[in-house]
């Protein structure tokens, strides 16, 4: 390949936008938000009821940060 074929690639690699996709796929910010409240309230749940090395409690705390995230970048699509 030519130096210009791998530059026109990178470019086209760069112009993808997730949030774009996500927006395109019919997905909101609202359910974004509401996936992001129900893993908090779930990482809630779960440390308070199992013990305190369980591994969903501190994959809630990390995915509902992300989910709300998600949910405030798709609010920029609409």
């Amino acid at each position: 390949m030519s130096i210009k074929q791998d530059v026109k690639k990178a470019a086209k690699a760069t112009d993808w936008n997730p949030m774009k996709t996500l927006h395109g796929w019919g997905v909101r910010s609202s359910h974004a938000y509401t996936l992001g409240l129900v893993a908090l309230g779930l990482s809630v749940v779960t440390s308070i009821f199992m013990s305190s090395d369980s591994r969903r409690a501190r994959i809630g705390a990390v995915l509902a940060p992300t989910l709300l995230t998600i949910g405030l970048g798709l609010k920029n699509e609409e």
